[in-house]
């Protein structure tokens, strides 16, 4: 058997340690060379954070006007960096008009943390040039044809095309990271899908969400019997696989649940300050919502989900508990 020399075993290590520290999924993995260059002349302080944010923010939108073709432009509005294929003024307007409002709406609801590294938001004006770009700068396997968020760069990567679902969808992935970077899935997906439908108020901050999206994969679940149950959910580490689609739903809606009894953002910041698992995460939820078991929980989640305006005298028919009995037994 040959040996391999030192120089190509450390390559190997070296590679197989960047597959590794990549992201969140396979589609997020940025061009080595790329996240390398982009690191490139980036200085920190001791705690780790860059002293002059808007001075890394011009770097940054420098490094992606060498990365993008003729066509590319960058602008810089701290702490993000809007970059792509739109004419400045179109860049511009995406920051002003749905960027800025969002990431003050989503401060003022639940993050205590701000973004202190620059946030890179790469749009493109079409899927095929979304999907060509995608694959020049980032190593890509299977991507959304609506956009995806790159972790360990801090950059969004969007089809234009798909409007601001995408783009409000990963820049809750973005802003998140900095605040609650260990966020169970379900909380970090559930968030995320809950606000890539919704209104913004930029002169409150306020956030209404609209609660259709994702609600039909929820009725076909319910009526072959395919619906998870929510401890399944909050066990859940990820979402892949045929399954997914189900589980984003489910998620959006538990959010929008809590959300409709004002209990989403007590339960995101007790959560994020207990930093517990799957148990914990359902003792805090059940406190919070002052239910004596999780049963009970499920059975007024599943009321509201056939019937959004009221629990009164739902959960308690015997139609309707025969209805979600197999689902809460389940507990898959």
């Amino acid at each position: 058997m040959s040996r391999c020399a030192p120089s190509t075993v450390g390559l190997l290590l070296l590679c197989w340690l960047l597959v590794l520290l990549g992201c969140r999924r396979d589609e997020d993995c940025l061009n080595t060379n790329a996240a390398s260059r982009l690191e490139v002349g980036r200085s920190s302080d001791k705690n780790g954070q860059r002293d002059d944010l808007p001075g890394e923010c011009e770097e940054t939108a420098a490094y992606w006007r060498r990365q993008l073709t003729d066509t590319g432009r960058a602008i810089v509005c701290p702490p993000f960096v809007l970059a792509g294929d739109l004419e400045e003024s179109a860049l511009r307007a995406w920051c002003d008009q749905v960027v800025y409002p969002a990431a003050m709406a989503l401060a003022e609801r639940y993050f205590k943390k701000p973004a202190v590294r620059p946030v890179s938001i790469l749009l493109f004006h079409d899927e095929t040039t979304y999907r060509s770009e995608a694959k020049r700068l980032f190593v890509t396997g299977e991507i959304s044809r609506h956009g995806f968020f790159v972790p360990h760069l801090n950059t969004v990567v969007l089809n234009a095309a798909a409007g601001r679902p995408a783009l409000l969808h990963e820049l809750t992935h973005a802003l998140l990271a900095f605040d609650f970077p260990d966020a169970p899935a379900w909380l970090r997906e559930g968030l995320a899908t809950l606000h890539e439908d919704c209104q913004i108020d930029p002169a409150s901050a306020g956030l209404a969400i609209r609660p259709e999206a994702r609600r039909r994969t929820l009725q076909v679940a319910l009526e072959n019997g395919q619906l998870p149950s929510l401890e399944s959910l909050l066990r859940k580490p990820q979402f892949q696989g045929p399954e997914a689609p189900v589980y984003y739903a489910l998620a959006r809606h538990f959010c929008l649940f809590l959300d409709r009894q004002a209990a989403l953002a007590p339960v995101y910041r007790a959560i994020r300050a207990g930093k517990g698992g799957g148990a914990d995460n359902a003792a805090t939820i059940l406190r919070l919502l002052r239910r004596d078991s999780w049963a009970e929980l499920e059975a007024d989640f599943l009321a509201w989900l056939v019937n959004p305006e009221g629990l009164s005298g739902i959960r308690d028919s015997a139609s309707f508990a025969a209805f979600i009995r197999p689902v809460i037994d389940r507990g898959v």
